[in-house]
């Protein structure tokens, strides 16, 4: 499984920092890469965007060795649904971890995974590798769904997200090949996602926009445009947001209410995490705890569910099961996760872990609740388990899932190389 090393400090201290010199350019693209050796490469087919270097030369690390040295002007290649590949030789994904351009471009594992540029057996449960950052997770029963946050290049008015975008893919397996749903192109930066029976649902900044889970052509619908829509839940046919710019916690019909959502609360604070159930909207709020509204409202304010005892805290992830609700207060090194019962958290409240290195995502089964911290998937049973929780894997990540036999985990073992694993519970 996929682990930090030193190649991710690397690639985070060298690449990601040529990367970040990028700007957009307005100019059209020859659809050409050169490399070191002077090679270009005709790819026009594949041009989605171009990108300038404000020096005129870009030098690139891939992993710790300069590898290649690209001109002012760098093609960036669709890589499904208009989300654009990393500048790497010939436009393709990273050598060293793209399963379908594994060492050079055109190098396909053919349903094997990339390791350090050369093509291995895909490790058993895992669905995925070589993804980019994958950071919201969720399963259905038949597949499962991330984020690909991917990660920016740009700077100043045009900034540019290299591999950020929607992907699906098979619970029984995909072949290492996951369906891109939406991409940069239309949904820049997309940043939460929630399921219903039919559809899936993210927010981009700027919009919450949908797509059948039988696919869309890379054409999402619009859902809502309302300023800067943060996370998302969805309950019957009604999206729930948090905007976090606004500090509003509003509504929308899944057809579509354009850009006048329901505003369902307001709070001189940023609300963050959201979830519901069949009566309730709940949310966290950073240092402001656990607030929750009725679904259609809260005439004089939400209920405050949990409020921190010296407000020195920073509730994130969040999740309900029929009785009670669940979140992560995210610190490093003094992190914990919470469980009250929903109507009340007097005398229910219960700490099932405590000195966690920044625990986020949370979700729960029947009989215990998971989450992702630092280094670490771990669980507790409900109730409590004595301050002793398991770890189920020892990797980086932010999101956990889980059916009825299985845990799934978005690990992350460099910006261009993160896997999406199913592990028996």
């Amino acid at each position: 499984m996929p682990r930090a090393s030193s190649s991710f400090i690397a690639l985070s201290s060298a690449a990601l920092s040529g990367m970040l010199a990028l700007g957009c350019s307005s100019s059209p693209s020859s659809g050409r890469t050169t490399t070191d050796a002077g090679h270009q490469s005709d790819a026009t087919s594949r041009v989605d965007a171009s990108v300038r270097s404000d020096a005129g030369i870009v030098t690139v690390d891939a992993g710790g060795a300069i590898q290649y040295t690209v001109d002012a002007y760098v093609p960036v290649y669709d890589a499904g649904c208009g989300s654009a590949s990393v500048v790497f030789p010939g436009g393709c994904g990273d050598p060293a971890s793209d399963p379908h351009n594994c060492g050079s471009c055109g190098h396909d594992c053919d349903g094997g995974a990339c390791f350090d540029g050369s093509c291995g057996a895909l490790p058993e449960g895992v669905l995925a590798t070589g993804q980019y950052m994958p950071t919201a997770l969720f399963v259905d029963g038949e597949n499962a769904y991330w984020r690909n946050e991917g990660f920016n290049i740009g700077h100043g008015k045009a900034p540019r997200v290299l591999g950020g975008q929607v992907m699906r893919c098979a619970l029984a397996g995909c072949g290492n090949r996951p369906t891109p749903i939406g991409g940069a192109d239309d949904s820049w930066l997309p940043r939460s996602v929630a399921l219903d029976d039919d559809a899936v649902y993210w927010t981009n900044g700027e919009s919450v926009v949908s797509c059948p889970k039988t696919g869309c052509g890379c054409a999402p619908q619009a859902v809502l445009t309302f300023d800067a829509p943060m996370e998302i839940a969805v309950h019957g046919s009604t999206v729930f947001f948090t905007d976090l710019s606004l500090t509003n916690v509003g509504s929308c019909p899944v057809t579509g209410c354009g850009t006048t959502p329901t505003i369902l609360a307001t709070r001189p604070v940023g609300p963050d995490g959201i979830v519901t159930d069949d009566a309730s909207v709940y949310w966290t709020t950073g240092g402001w705890g656990v607030l929750t509204c009725g679904l259609g409202g809260c005439d004089g304010g939400p209920d405050t569910l949990w409020f921190p005892e010296f407000g020195e805290t920073n509730t994130t992830g969040i999740t309900v099961d029929a009785t009670n609700v669940y979140w992560t207060n995210t610190i490093v090194s003094t992190g914990s996760v919470m469980q009250c019962a929903k109507n009340d958290c007097g005398g229910t409240l219960v700490t099932l872990a405590t000195g966690r290195n920044d625990p986020r995502g949370v979700t729960v089964d029947g009989t215990d609740v998971y989450w992702a911290e630092e280094n670490d998937f771990v669980k507790c049973a409900i109730g409590g388990c004595g301050g002793e929780p398991t770890t189920i894997a020892s990797t980086q990540g932010i999101a956990v899932a889980v059916d009825s036999t299985n845990v799934y985990m978005a690990q992350q073992a460099s910006p261009t190389d993160g896997w999406i694993v199913a592990q028996p519970k």
